[in-house]
């Protein structure tokens, strides 16, 4: 450790868990207390006098996840109330004294309280964490392990939490050495630095030690699966540095199990910095929405206020879609499908009335069911915090529209979800032949390592096909295309795009297929957008009414970079045959959008 940081110590302030999920609401409250620690529990929701066994896991719920309160996901029973202070029971507030610790390397801070009701089964849970500011920082690990390091410090102290598996091909479970270093070059390293540290393990990195975690409070675990329980590790820390005030780079380095001098793989460590976004109506209804989010880790503060409603609007949600115009603006909401951002597959016969359920119980977009419609309102204000609702992450509403209904189902308003505050980069692709389409990515200018947006529309040309096709692979490919133009029109010489764009070498033999995922994309070659996305399905191009017949489709990609050395730009997308085809179909270059093109 380095003798000179300043250390984040423990606060007197408590810990909370907020509570929203499986039909519940409420606060449990975790407080310092001379004698001990206060708890003080607020339960509503479910039955009246329904009766719930509590007990805290070791580790903190999955972001981005059905059913987050299973025990492959929080890991085993670290402390159980309901055999010193019974069960809570719903409607009837509990003050009681603990011997709980709430600081420490035994702290509760940032683990799981799980709530289950023997007699229904009902099941809730949230993470117990502090109501003051938590800073967090993550690193990305791509080689030869994937996945992340997290870690969230506070004035109740550290919470560090790693989820790592092999990328390789090797299929073990193993436990490491790992620490964080602080480099010797300054604060800012450029892209293909990080990129060459990470692909040499840092074995040159010009760095001296900062902290080391195992010697102060445990290993890491590797699982032979991505988001496997044997590659779950948390760790809580009294004493740590703090990471804010250090001014050079910091990496997160593991170390080999075999010989533990020797690295293994290493990630740079980033601030993850708040995320804010909103949606402005500015036609017959005016106002927005706002959306905050700390972390990934964190809840979104969502504020509602909008006028101009005059007793027509009902519901709202957020759409699989974003709204797009394109010459004639008559029509209010072209180009959505008015279909509800739904990731999760809630089912519609199981959502509660609006307002009468917890945040999980609902599509992630249905934001009338969640927080209540709009109907019989001139205007509206709320503010609310939405545990489901997320800015970041394969499950981000940033960059879908928000559509304001009327009472029989039309759409009367909509408006995108965008980024405040950001510089954001596009690329795009055009297909013409044998497929025709488009494809736009939008990222953070300013940060490679951000999720990038992901919208494509596709069909086959008028009278090239009468058959609708399903299950084509698609990928980013090592090299750009020849196709005599500099914004290509695709091009049908796919085979010189070459292999998968596969910059960190993940291997794909065996479980490769099973593995990669939008939650593992650390598993996933970084332009195999079938794994970490879908696959396509493309329609013969129509029109119905004065809608075109197209697919289209909408995703948030968290590891696609559009800057860098590992950037897709300059690149070629590919799209294979049906039916999980190996031939190729299609292909098309990705460019840049400048936006002074024609002028």
């Amino acid at each position: 450790m380095c003798e000179k940081s300043q250390v984040v110590t423990a606060s007197s302030n408590g810990l909370v868990a907020s509570i929203n999920s499986g039909g519940l609401q409420g606060n449990i409250e975790f407080l310092d207390d001379p004698k001990g620690t206060s708890i003080r529990v607020f339960l509503r929701g479910g039955t009246y006098g329904e009766k719930f066994r509590w007990k805290i896991h070791e580790f903190p719920p999955v972001p981005g996840t059905a059913n987050p309160c299973s025990a492959e996901k929080i890991g085993r029973m670290y402390v159980d109330f309901t055999e010193p202070h019974g069960p809570i029971i719903v409607g009837q507030d509990m003050v009681l004294l603990s011997n709980l610790k709430l600081i420490g390397n035994a702290s509760i801070l940032g683990r799981t309280l799980v709530l289950r009701s023997p007699e229904t089964g009902r099941v809730s849970c949230a993470v117990i964490q502090p109501t003051s500011r938590i800073r967090t920082y993550q690193a990305k690990v791509s080689t030869p392990l994937g996945g992340t390091v997290v870690i969230r410090q506070s004035a109740f102290g550290t919470g560090i939490l790693s989820q790592l598996w092999y990328v390789n091909g090797t299929r073990r479970d193993s436990i490491h050495r790992y620490a964080i270093m602080q480099t010797l070059t300054g604060p800012t390293e450029p892209p293909t630095a990080v990129f060459q540290n990470e692909i040499t393990r840092c074995v040159n990195l010009q760095a001296t030690p900062f902290f080391h975690i195992s010697e102060t409070v445990g290993y890491a675990a590797v699982g032979r699966e991505p988001n496997a329980i044997t590659g779950r590790t948390y760790h809580t820390v009294a004493s740590a540095p703090v990471l804010d005030k250090v001014q050079n780079a910091l990496y997160i380095v593991i170390y080999s199990d075999i010989d533990p001098s020797e690295p293994l793989a290493c990630a740079k460590l980033n601030l993850i910095e708040p995320k804010q976004a909103m949606v402005k109506f500015d036609s017959e209804i005016g106002g927005d929405i706002s959306f905050r989010q700390e972390s990934p880790y964190d809840p979104t503060l969502v504020t509602i206020n909008l006028s101009g409603l005059n007793n027509k609007a009902y519901s709202y949600g957020i759409d699989e879609l974003p709204l797009i115009f394109r010459g004639d603006k008559t029509e209010v909401c072209p180009n959505v499908k008015t279909v509800i951002y739904n990731p999760l597959k809630k089912s519609p016969d199981a959502v509660p009335e609006p307002n009468k359920g917890s945040s999980d119980q609902y599509a992630i977009g249905d934001l009338s069911g969640k927080y209540g419609p709009l109907e019989n309102r001139e205007k509206h204000f709320q503010q609310v915090y939405d545990p489901q609702l997320s800015l970041f992450g394969v499950n981000s509403v940033v960059g879908r529209a928000i559509i304001i209904y009327y009472p029989d189902g039309r759409p009367l308003a909509c408006a995108n979800i965008e980024l405040s505050g950001r510089r954001v980069v596009t690329a795009f692709a055009t297909f013409d032949f044998p497929l025709q389409g488009q494809l736009i990515l939008r990222q953070d200018r300013d940060d490679p390592a951000a999720d990038t947006s992901v919208y494509l529309e596709l069909s086959y040309p008028s009278g090239a096909s009468n058959t609708k096709t399903y299950h084509h692979p698609w990928h980013v490919n090592d090299r750009a295309i020849p196709t005599g133009q500099r914004f290509s029109l695709s091009g049908i010489d796919c085979l010189q795009a070459g292999s998968v764009f596969n910059p960190y070498n993940v291997s794909v033999d065996g479980f490769y297929y099973s593995h990669c995922s939008g939650l593992a994309s650390q598993r996933c070659q970084i332009g195999d957008f079938s794994g970490k996305l879908r696959y396509l399905d493309i329609p013969p191009f129509g029109v119905q009414g004065n809608k075109q017949q197209i697919a289209r489709y909408y995703f948030t990609d968290p590891s696609l970079p559009l800057a860098g050395p590992t950037s897709v730009i300059g690149r070629s997308v590919v799209i294979n045959e049906p039916d999980f085809g190996e031939g190729r179909l299609a292909c098309a270059n990705i460019f840049e959008h400048y936006s002074d093109y024609g002028k």
